[in-house]
């Protein structure tokens, strides 16, 4: 399961869960391959990244909101699995 913050924690803390649930050794090198994945796996499926998009500010529908949470959790899961499997993001 995703580690979710906790009320009382911080951004850098619940990163660090983050990094240490995907099998990284710092936060940065899950940062740099998460936005990167969101791409690749969108592309690979041939559908827009609602999360991007999200991300970049645009105003989604309910459902493209529903589609990009999706998504994020997606992004998390593959990311994990990558990570632990050996792989790198395409």
């Amino acid at each position: 399961m995703i580690p979710r913050r906790a009320a009382s924690q911080s951004h850098e803390d619940h990163q660090a869960d983050m990094a240490r649930w995907m099998g990284y050794l710092d936060t940065a090198a899950l940062n740099r391959d998460h936005d990167p994945l969101h791409h690749a796996l969108a592309g690979w499926l041939g559908i827009p990244s609602h999360a991007m998009r999200q991300a970049a500010g645009e105003a989604l529908t309910s459902d493209e909101a529903m589609l990009a949470s999706l998504e994020e959790e997606a992004v998390l899961h593959v990311q994990r699995w990558m990570n632990h499997a050996g792989g790198t993001v395409p």
